[in-house]
């Protein structure tokens, strides 16, 4: 059965994008994470679980054009079903893709392999031309020491499942597990040298120790952006989508619904329609506009936030199930919503959408 198509790009509704597919790949591959590289009209994609076997399983980049839905291997492992499982670019092997986003300087992945105490974790850099690889840090053998007015801190536990933020220096930011509070922390990596790693704004609501930057507490980071010199945040429980400013740390609420703390309204009030299930990178940060993930039963949804207020609305896609599991991204066309296994392309000011890419 043909999927809803909206015809708004042109696309062929029998045909959903050339190249490789993830039923290919083996291992019950997954889209995992994306990052919208606009001056080259394409998604490039994270993947895990590639390969036919445990021996060669790993982790890929696609890329994805917003245009025709083509797909590609950029960088990682290609299970080819003629040639079998090869590598595309060069560098150290690639593991499961947990995270990616682009900078100046290239593109910037959190890998992740293995479980318990065999874990191995890697950042790595990827030239977006060749796809060759670069390792950046070792997680778990060159352990992150961060610190805070100058004093070492506790060894923090990177969390790269809500996203990686990178600013226009190259500088990583990450939301963390541990110390005891959650934190945001920044990580830079010098040419040649070791990283330095400095924790942004945390706050364990409790007491002084720790305290890192203003205002509200961010209790769960359930999806990070860097975006027009800020840090974006997404807190699934509170339902607050936060600023944050990475030169004071000083965190402040841009919207939320929440009773007693409401900043901004709802479009329609008897139908609130913030993320119930946020997913990593489940905010766009635009100009004007923040979009976001939402869930419903028989509908599929989208938030927007106008920043400027913190006003609410709705974009109800009716009988449309749309994966947004991995991340919604902003084009001047559509909305681009990615899901564990496919791409579509969503027309707000139509309530429609099609399958771009599968």
């Amino acid at each position: 059965m043909n999927k809803p198509v909206c015809g708004c790009l042109g696309l062929n509704p029998d045909t959903f994008g050339s190249g490789p597919t993830l039923a290919s790949m083996g291992n019950g591959a997954t889209y995992t994470s994306g990052y919208l590289d606009t001056p080259n009209d394409r998604l490039v994609l994270g993947v895990s679980s590639v390969g036919g076997s445990s021996a060669d399983k790993g982790g890929a980049l696609w890329t994805v054009d917003v245009k025709t839905g083509n797909r590609a291997v950029l960088s990682g492992f290609d299970d080819n079903p003629s040639t079998g499982v090869t590598s595309v670019g060069t560098g150290p092997a690639m593991l499961d893709v947990v995270a990616v986003q682009g900078g100046p300087g290239g593109l910037y992945v959190y890998e992740r392999h293995g479980s318990g105490g065999g874990v191995a974790e890697i950042i790595q850099r990827v030239d977006p031309t060749t796809g060759n690889r670069t390792t950046l840090l070792d997680v778990p053998t060159d352990p992150l020491k961060c610190t805070t007015s100058g004093t070492a801190v506790s060894t923090p536990s990177l969390n790269p499942v809500p996203g990686i933020a990178v600013d226009e220096n190259d500088a990583l930011y990450f939301a963390t597990t541990s110390p005891s509070y959650v934190s945001l922390v920044k990580v830079t990596f010098a040419d040649g040298g070791k990283p330095t790693c400095s924790v942004v704004t945390g706050d364990d609501g409790t007491s002084t120790t720790g305290k890192v930057g203003s205002g509200p507490l961010i209790q769960d980071f359930s999806s990070l952006v860097y975006a027009s010199g800020k840090v974006w945040v997404f807190d699934f429980v509170t339902q607050a989508l936060f600023q944050i400013d990475p030169s004071t740390g000083a965190r402040v609420i841009v919207s939320s619904p929440a009773a007693g703390a409401m900043v901004g309204t709802d479009g329609d009030p008897s139908d609130p329609c913030f993320p119930d299930t946020p997913s990593p990178n489940a905010w766009a940060i635009g100009s004007v506009r923040a979009w976001g993930t939402a869930s419903s039963m028989s509908d599929s949804l989208l938030t927007s936030v106008t920043l400027a207020t913190g006003n609410r609305a709705c974009t109800r896609i009716p009988f449309a199930n749309i994966d947004t599991s991995v991340g919604v991204f902003i084009t001047p066309e559509v909305i681009l919503a990615v899901g564990a296994t496919s791409v579509w392309a969503i027309d707000t000011s139509r309530n429609d959408a099609n399958v771009l890419s599968e």
